[in-house]
């Protein structure tokens, strides 16, 4: 679909020279799924891809990875000394598009999007994500948690001209043992319902993120001497399901119960595969 009502494409290479928000911006990180809807609104694209932030930063406290970084970038990172890492394989490869788009499309541009479908956001939340927010043109900043940032399907805590900037993750985060379980109508098709289950060798605790059936992922702390199935019921009654052609309410609650059972008999299994 081409974007006819936009007049003006702005890419630069320096965070610096971003420009102050006006009406009818929207902001690209890929740009992968632009094209999928009209975009009648938008005037200018402003071209985060090219700002040239480092994709990923290791320091002795925490991973920082830039919003622009892509999903060829993130996957082929060494995390042998961080073995959560490999989370982000799985989770890539289990998006709905095609492989092809990999050296494009970026971190940031899928938590941006706030898709229920996302994979990104529920994995961030897992691994207890801050998120790094810029206002274009001031120079402004703050922090948010992973787990508040994204509010319902496509809706997110970003202000006019605001921008995601970098992801930062707790280096200890990275020693927790992950599980991705999936439902989806078939290899390409997007998630119908989704649970990461994460088991902290320090602490000893498991939490579990639904995601994919609900408007936004939900992550609690597992107690061990209650029903899996009832704590799934506990969280859909609490939060919003999603029902569409891919699925009903109840349909997608089923499938959460379900994936929250596999997810915790993987985490119980010495060797499993994130």
């Amino acid at each position: 679909m081409d974007l006819i009502h936009v007049n003006t494409v702005v890419r630069p290479r320096d965070e610096a020279a971003l420009p102050g928000w006006a009406e009818g911006d929207a902001f690209v990180g890929g740009g992968t799924w632009l094209f999928s809807d009209p975009q009648p609104q938008v005037r200018r694209l402003v071209d985060l891809s090219a700002v040239s932030w480092t994709p990923i930063v290791e320091t002795a406290s925490e991973v920082v990875i830039a919003a622009n970084c892509t999903y060829r970038q993130l996957e082929a990172h060494n995390w042998s000394s961080l073995p959560a890492g490999r989370i982000f394989a799985t989770a890539i490869r289990s998006l709905s598009s095609s492989f092809k788009t990999y050296g494009l499309a970026t971190v940031g541009g899928n938590i941006g999007l706030a898709f229920a479908k996302g994979m990104m956001t529920p994995v961030f939340i897992t691994l207890d994500a801050t998120y790094e927010l810029a206002t274009a043109g001031t120079g402004n900043t703050r922090l948010v948690s992973a787990a508040a940032f994204q509010t319902g399907v496509c809706k997110t805590i970003l202000r006019p001209g605001e921008y995601v900037r970098s992801i930062r993750v707790p280096r200890a985060a990275f020693t927790r043992r992950l599980v991705l379980r999936r439902a989806a109508h078939s290899a390409t098709s997007h998630v119908t319902a989704m649970v990461i289950g994460a088991t902290d060798p320090g602490t000893g605790a498991t939490t579990l993120t639904l995601s994919g059936a609900l408007a936004y992922p939900v992550r609690f702390t597992v107690n061990a001497s209650a029903s899996p199935s009832a704590q799934v019921d506990t969280i859909c009654a609490a939060h919003p399901l999603i029902a569409d052609s891919h699925g009903s309410a109840s349909y997608r609650q089923l499938l959460l119960r379900e994936l929250a059972a596999e997810a915790l008999a993987a985490l119980a299994t010495p060797d499993h595969a994130a």
